[in-house]
């Protein structure tokens, strides 16, 4: 079977390094045909995609022509392609002067309307103008031309502008002197809807009117007037009412200030700042508060109130006259107090997490800390996303190393299924077991080895974990009851302390036991599902009971399950003893193999030992460079197959010895080859010896200490 392997391999090599790519077929007559097909489109004004499509497959047929041919063809396509570029440039040239054409026409009709948005449209045009690809259709000297006369159009419509803006303005003064008497009659004698309408009627007049010069240059005269005019009636205006106003808004703020500010009495006591192994011990208000509650409610209620005068349209025209302005500096000294300490705890509280050695409960705090606490009680504040920051940091980091721990433990893990795959059945090589256990008749298996196959366990599922077993199933309806071994419980601990998966995963066991003659009690889970009567009315009941049944206990000596592969050998007299290896003759079978290519290792590379001895002379003259060859292929592929049954890491380090001892023993077949490097077969030379001691070494280690995992 190796034979026809190899036989297979060698011939899909020589297959490939033979294969010969075939050279592509040219076609002159079908890119003339497409030539001429992309002319007829041009004439018939088909689409310039459709033609272009033509011109491709023409291209494409030339791939591979004689350039004599080629060339007549290449001349064409180029000439059908500039046709289609003058066509477009004609097309484009057309539709643009029309374009043009109309935007000058309506930017004469509206010069000088603000509202018509002639800005835009002058802005338009000097982009059209200016487009590279206008100037080539038009010609440089139509553009300029145009861009002369769109100039005069910018200067016209800002002077008219200025006229419409300065005619507008002196419409805004000459109302409002019409209507100022009333307002200052209002103002002075009018209802407290009347002050506030006569006010907010200037207030509004005052805005419209400096929107509406906002664009005249301010140096204008006729402006320079309007406005002192405007500023002389705003000035007597505020006057009267701020005095009026500032009483009235200033008691209504004090009123609801002072409705809820027993909550922050006395905050000034709260000086003691809390640990932060105190917040991740306490969880109470005061902690997430960061130990001040009180300065937390008197910061959040200053929030407030200028969230609130930021919309109050009463107050914010007043809020610069006394004593309405001292009110609100006093609002502001204790956001700013009260702020001032709260940051100091939440400083001193992040530094000490960040010194600290974080546990699951304490990163979960410090999240907490950083999304909630921080958040609610320093919101708007300029260094909660600096803070915040820090304490993410320190939180991915904590993550970082959860996860790398959690993906090695997972790494971990697979690399241990695929050693006890690889390992379990070299460890039951030499067992004889018995595989029909019939738990009915335990006692004709008293002291002998079983072995069950493909049963998931059960404990914990059909069965409850009363008696502390470790592994329960059924047997066509009959239980079986168990517990491991000490050195196969020891291996269970070892995996889940090495991979951190707490149980067995939920796999058919293999599993090695001994009955002793000890039964034992198995809690049989049993769903029920029925109707009693209950005051003479059926009621359904679903429901789980456990009931006692009788189960052989075995004793579990071998196990192999997911990343557990373990056995303690048993012998006919019930002694135990520790398998760490495989059969005997499997053994010396890896002594004889990896000496065998140590010694065709050394012998080749006249180790002294060897070659000072005569007795080496026949072996060295029947070890001739083709006998090597076939020796070293057939290492190679002993090599690559054991890799293949070990999943690699099982014996990784012989496996790769004996495939080195194979390319050297190979080495003149390789060195024939293309792709082969000199510099490789220097290096395999010069490192010939401890290739073939490290073969005889393995050979020796495998023989006395069994076939540890990577050896």
């Amino acid at each position: 079977m190796k034979m026809r392997s190899g036989s297979i391999v060698c011939l899909a090599v020589v297959a490939a390094l033979h294969f010969v790519n075939q050279p592509l077929l040219a076609d002159e007559a079908g890119a003339n045909k497409y030539v001429e097909q992309a002319k007829k489109q041009a004439a018939d004004n088909d689409s310039p995609a459709t033609v272009e499509t033509s011109l491709k497959l023409a291209e494409a047929e030339l791939d591979g022509v004689e350039q004599a041919k080629k060339a007549p063809l290449v001349q064409a396509i180029a000439a059908v392609r500039e046709q289609l570029k003058s066509a477009e440039m004609a097309a484009f040239k057309t539709n643009v002067e029309r374009e043009l054409a109309n935007m000058f026409k309506t930017a004469e009709a509206t010069l000088g309307a603000r509202n018509t948005g002639i800005v835009k449209t002058l802005d338009d045009l000097e982009a059209k103008l200016n487009d590279p690809k206008t100037k080539e259709a038009l010609g440089a000297a139509a553009v300029d031309a145009q861009l002369k006369q769109l100039a005069t159009f910018r200067k016209v419509n800002t002077d008219k502008m200025r006229e419409n803006d300065l005619a507008a303005a002196t419409r805004d003064v000459e109302y409002v002197e019409t209507q100022f008497p009333q307002w200052m009659k209002d103002l002075i004698e009018g209802s407290p809807n009347a002050k506030s309408g006569a006010a907010e009627s200037m207030e509004r007049r005052y805005a419209g009117f400096q929107q509406t010069i906002k664009e005249i240059p301010q140096g204008d005269p006729t402006l320079v007037a309007l406005v002192a005019r405007m500023n002389k009636m705003k000035t007597q205006v505020d006057a009267a009412f701020g005095n009026v106003m500032v009483a009235e808004v200033l008691d209504r703020l004090k009123r609801n200030w002072e409705i809820d500010s027993a909550e922050f009495a006395d905050w000034e006591a709260e000086t003691t700042v809390p640990s932060f192994q105190q917040l991740v011990k306490e969880r109470s208000a005061a902690t997430s508060k960061l130990g001040a509650p009180k300065t937390a409610a008197a910061a959040a209620r200053a929030r407030r109130f200028f969230e609130s005068l930021a919309t109050n349209n009463q107050a914010k025209p007043l809020a610069g006259q006394s004593p309405l302005k001292e009110f609100i500096g006093s609002i502001a000294k204790l956001r700013t107090d009260t702020e001032a300490r709260l940051a100091a705890n939440a400083e001193a509280i992040l530094a000490e997490a960040e010194k600290t050695n974080l546990d699951k409960d304490g990163r979960d705090r410090l999240e907490y800390f950083a999304n909630d606490d921080l958040r609610l009680t320093l919101e708007g504040h300029p260094q909660l996303a600096a803070w915040q920051a820090r304490a993410q940091a320190k939180i991915a980091a904590f993550d970082s190393a959860a996860t790398a721990g959690a993906e090695a433990k997972s790494k971990e893990y697979d690399k241990r299924k695929a050693e006890a795959a690889a390992r379990w059945p070299v460890l039951i090589a030499d067992v004889d077991a018995d595989e029909g256990f019939d738990p009915s008749k335990a006692a004709d298996y008293k002291g002998k080895l079983i072995r069950i196959k493909n049963r998931n366990n059960r404990a914990g599922w059909d069965f409850g974990s009363e008696g502390g077993f470790d592994y329960a199933i059924d047997i066509d309806g009959k239980p079986v009851a168990g517990r491991f071994a000490p050195e196969v419980n020891a291996a269970v601990e070892e995996m889940r302390a090495a991979t951190g998966v707490d149980s067995l995963p939920e796999e058919p066991y293999d599993v090695l036991a001994v009955y002793e003659g000890t039964d034992g009690k198995l809690m049989r889970r049993v769903q029920f599902d029925g109707n009693v009567e209950v005051a003479n009315e059926q009621v359904r009941v679903r429901g789980e009971e456990k009931k006692a049944v009788d189960a052989p206990v075995l004793k579990i000596v071998g196990l192999y399950v997911g990343p557990v592969a373990v056995y303690s050998q048993f012998s006919a007299d019930g002694a135990v003893t520790s398998k760490a290896g495989v059969g005997f003759g499997t053994r010396l079978f890896g002594l004889l193999l990896m000496g065998l290519a140590g010694f065709a290792v050394l012998l080749k590379a006249e180790f002294a030992p060897l070659a000072a001895s005569p007795s080496m002379a026949p072996v060295r003259a029947n070890l001739s460079s083709r006998n090597q060859i076939a020796i070293g292929i057939a290492f190679l592929i002993v090599a690559l197959l054991y890799m293949i049954y070990g999943k690699i890491y099982y014996g990784l380090l012989g496996n790769l010895a004996l495939a080195a001892a194979g390319v050297y023993l190979a080495l003149d077949a390789f060195q024939t080859q293309s792709w082969w490097k000199p510099e490789l077969s220097q290096k395999l030379r010069a490192l010939a010896i401890p290739i073939g001691l490290t073969c005889i070494g393995i050979g020796l280690w495998r023989l006395i200490f069994s076939f540890p995992a990577f050896v």
